[in-house]
């Protein structure tokens, strides 16, 4: 929901877990658009002011939210406004039979997966990209900052470096409500 600047929102789901669908926001979002909802509240906004390096993440102030998304040898640009789909989950094939030993991946299947092989490429190597700007926008998200604008440039991201600069966000947005 934070690219559609909402910050208030209830979605019950009628099943034990949220369907792995193709690991985009597509559905999600298409709900949204084309659902008459009631909105309370609009998100404010956060914008970066300075700097910021993690890692191999660097982020650059700015008026909107901007990606530069870095995967293998691919380079995707995202910015706020533009879809992010085609995204789907995705794993190696080699790992399935372990994910099936720990009781993990249930809700994948052929039509919802990318499904990848170490020796075969795939057709559209952006998809990984699509995903893993997904996965950070959702790992920002658990600031409870409502919107927050930067260029951020992610070297192969991965939850790890994600929450990472998650927390410095917070950090530097916590020592600003103290001094207003």
């Amino acid at each position: 929901m934070f690219i559609n600047k909402i910050d208030n929102l209830l979605i019950e789901i009628d099943g034990s877990e949220i369907p792995i669908l193709d690991g985009s926001i597509q559905e999600f979002n298409e709900k949204l658009t084309n659902n008459i909802m009631e909105i309370n509240k609009i998100a404010t906004s956060f914008s970066i002011q300075n700097y910021i390096k993690i890692e191999d993440y660097e982020v650059f102030p700015a008026q909107s939210l901007e990606i530069y998304c870095l995967v293998g040898n691919n380079i995707l640009y995202w910015k706020e406004g533009n879809p992010l789909f085609p995204a789907k989950t995705y794993g190696y094939i080699q790992d399935y039979p372990i994910l099936q030993q720990l009781n993990l991946g249930n809700g994948s299947d052929p039509f919802n997966t990318l499904i990848l092989s170490k020796n075969k490429p795939i057709n559209n190597p952006f998809l990984l990209n699509y995903h893993k700007i997904i996965d950070f926008l959702g790992d920002i998200y658990t600031t409870n900052i409502p919107y927050i604008s930067g260029i951020f440039f992610l070297n192969n991201p991965n939850h790890t470096k994600n929450n990472k600069i998650a927390i410095k966000i917070m950090e530097i947005y916590e020592r600003r409500e103290k001094v207003c």
